[in-house]
């Protein structure tokens, strides 16, 4: 039986997708490679914690971010004498 606090922990299609700030249509396009999902009774269910993981998956690092710091780095590197 499920409870109201772990009902919560799980949002359907259309609200995991306002949850990521997509459209609910990209969000079942991209079912193979998008987050991971319950399918409990032919329902498709999002936990909010895999929500939450895949979008750290997806961070992407600018590449002038990573430039920048390795000239910052190659700053502080002394010759050898």
């Amino acid at each position: 039986m499920c409870t109201a606090e772990t009902e919560s922990n799980y949002l359907t299609r259309p609200e995991a997708a306002a949850y990521l700030g997509i459209g609910t249509q990209t969000l079942a396009n991209n079912h193979r490679r998008g987050p991971a999902y319950h399918k409990p009774f032919g329902r498709v269910l999002y936990a909010k914690a895999d929500l939450d993981a895949w979008m750290k998956q997806q961070r992407v690092q600018p590449i002038g971010t990573v430039i920048s710091h390795h000239r910052e780095q190659a700053g502080r590197l002394r010759p050898c004498a």
